[in-house]
């Protein structure tokens, strides 16, 4: 929000008394009678220096107000009504006292042009406001800078036009009408209003944005760094067998090990080997000290000796295992881990995860866009074997990785350019620049959240969506402003009998705009 604010309203309300005031003692039109007569010298002047020193102090106030919006946003359109104001003060200075041939000069009198000023005042506490609201994207401040580019053009066509064809005050009236007429940055609130509707739709899905510049860049994606476990498989584990290793333990007492381990967490394996205990009729050990060991597994103690599980991969890099035994797990398509006592190996879980039904979908929707998914796992190659025959877009696959080197290879295939990570898990060191979605709410800090992936192709809709948006709303009200700016430039041909209510005209236009994006957006407030 700009940390510099202007009370504009209060601005229109003593512009309005004024407008009153001086109704009262000078004449509402040009060669009319003021509807009180007050023998004060110099009436007229007193009644002009106190309008000129309240406009002075406003415009020294707008122009602080312009000099750090321009810093803080990138963008300013207060120069527009800074110099209308002015200029418009100065020609009716001008027309009272060198007053111009011909009736058309009438309604240029002070009461009228106070009250427009109070109008005109009104409109920019408006849109003081909606600046709180509705945030201008790249687009919106591009399309509002061209449009004030040619407000300023127009108004000096205008002001050269009627200058050198009917007199100079009033072709400076004119211009006055096309600075005043309208604010450049509403056809970039509208699409940024628009934008923000399509953002809620996002947000009520379970997604939200850390990063808002992730939509203007997801287009460009072409590779997707995906971490597999909890989000490429569903919650439901398949337990396929757990087996001795060890003569000192039975099966039943490696179930028993390895539910009193794992019955301290909540994920999808625990639920599973607890059922899986349940239907053997296996009761947990008493497990203390449980703790999670990052990409590794759980470990605890039990009888007052370490146990753990860990991934096969940390197993083999560690302990001595059967390679047989496991090569034997892996083709059949399983995922393996192992229990250790601390010191060697004596038992062996495998298991199998489902893969999620709508990746079909996806891989449809990301072969469209010439998207590549890559996965970099610490499982055993058989957790990916179901992966591999339902995803035509997976592109790499890499599977027995120690945790680190599972890190290394994400960190390093995103630093090619367009690729982002999705995952539930600790994002690599050295990521700073690749675009990172979280599933789940494991990520305190993401570009984005979401509560599954399912709702993943939703960012390139809603991409899609918002291009249309920008482009298609900022022309068509572009367009519209460039007609009411060639119209406010030349309202002349239309009213050149009453040529200077010109500026009131654009206040009324200014006003009934405003009035009405204030409406529209007030309902997201």
């Amino acid at each position: 929000m700009l940390t510099v604010q202007l009370r504009y309203l209060r601005y229109a309300i003593v512009a309005f008394v004024m407008a009153v005031l001086t109704a009262l003692v000078m004449p509402v039109v040009m060669g009319g009678n003021a509807l009180i007569s007050l023998d004060i010298p110099y009436l007229t002047k007193i009644m002009l220096a106190i309008p000129a020193l309240l406009l002075i102090w406003l415009d020294f106030g707008m122009i602080k107000q312009a000099i750090v919006q321009q810093k803080e946003e990138g963008l300013t359109t207060l120069w527009l009504p800074i110099v209308g104001q002015s200029v418009w003060f100065v020609v009716l200075v001008w027309l009272l006292f060198a007053p111009a041939k011909g009736v058309f000069v009438q309604t240029m009198t002070l009461p009228i042009m106070l009250l427009g000023w109070a109008g005109l005042m009104v409109t920019l506490g408006i849109m003081q406001r909606r600046e709180r609201v509705i945030a201008l994207d790249t687009p919106g401040i591009t399309s509002a800078k061209r449009l004030q580019m040619i407000a300023v053009v127009i108004a000096i066509y205008a002001a050269l036009f009627y200058g050198l064809t009917v007199n100079w005050q009033s072709g400076l009236t004119v211009a006055v009408a096309v600075f005043i007429v309208f604010d450049p940055r509403w056809p970039a609130m509208w699409a940024a209003w628009r934008r923000f509707n399509i953002l809620r739709d996002l947000a009520e899905l379970g997604m939200t944005f850390q990063n808002p510049h992730v939509l203007d860049n997801i287009s460009k994606v072409t590779d997707i760094v995906i971490e597999k476990n909890g989000i490429l498989t569903t919650g439901d584990v398949n337990i396929r067998s757990i087996s001795s290793l060890d003569d000192r333990y039975s099966d039943f007492d490696i179930l028993g090990i390895t539910s009193g381990l794992l019955q301290n967490f909540d994920n999808p394996l625990s639920d599973a080997i607890m059922q899986y205990a349940r239907n053997y009729g296996v009761y947990p050990s008493d497990a203390t000290e449980p703790e999670l060991v990052p990409l590794v597994g759980v470990k605890g103690v039990i009888n007052n000796e370490p146990f753990s599980i860990v991934s096969a991969n940390y197993a083999a890099a560690n302990y001595a295992i059967n390679d047989t035994t496991l090569e034997a797990l892996i083709d059949l398509g399983n995922s393996v881990s192992y229990i250790v006592d601390g010191v060697q190996v004596v038992g062996i879980l495998s298991f199998a995860t489902h893969y999620d039904v709508s990746l079909m979908s996806f891989d449809r929707f990301f072969n469209q866009r010439g998207i590549k998914f890559h996965v970099f796992s610490a499982d055993t190659r058989g957790s990916v074997e179901g992966l591999q025959k339902v995803m035509s877009t997976l592109a790499t696959v890499e599977t027995d990785l120690p945790a680190d080197d599972k890190l290394a290879k994400q960190a390093e295939f995103l630093q090619t350019e367009n690729t982002i990570l999705v995952t539930n898990q600790a994002v690599p060191e050295g990521v700073t620049d690749a675009m990172v979605i979280s599933i789940g709410d494991n990520l305190e800090f993401a570009d984005v959240k979401m509560p599954n992936i399912d709702i993943l192709h939703e960012l390139w809709n809603t991409a899609d969506s918002l291009s249309r948006n920008d482009h298609r709303v900022l022309n068509w009200a572009t367009i519209l402003s460039v007609v009411l700016i060639l119209l406010a430039g030349g309202i002349g041909v239309f009213i050149t009998p009453l040529l200077f209510i010109a500026p009131i005209i654009a206040v009324i236009i200014r006003l009934i705009l405003s009035l009405t994006l204030a409406q529209v957006v007030a309902t997201d407030e």
